[in-house]
């Protein structure tokens, strides 16, 4: 996700993403795909990981996503993919010691 040749996906998805916030009922189905279908399939995983157990599974979910699509803002932001990776590399190893 981090590669340079994804940059211009991750910056049009940032623009995206802002431009509708700015309108939420205009684009409440590109909102709610953007969040909801990445927080149940990373709950999914992380249930399925034995991570954490179902009932917990959504809260840890949204901080993974919050977590990743923000390192994904910052190294847009500063191409600072040395220390943004090895944030989320610190992240998925946190997960991996996450248990119920």
């Amino acid at each position: 996700m981090a590669a340079p040749e994804q940059s211009g996906y991750w910056r049009f998805f940032f623009e995206a993403y802002g431009h509708a916030v700015r309108e939420p009922e205009r684009y409440r189905d590109f909102l709610d795909g953007i969040v909801l279908d990445w927080l149940t399939l990373i709950g999914d995983h992380l249930v399925g990981a034995g991570v954490v157990d179902r009932e917990h599974a959504s809260a840890l979910a949204t901080l993974t996503l919050a977590a990743f699509r923000g390192l994904l803002l910052d190294l847009v932001a500063t191409g600072d993919r040395d220390r943004t990776s090895a944030a989320a590399r610190a992240l998925a190893g946190a997960l991996v010691t996450t248990r119920p």
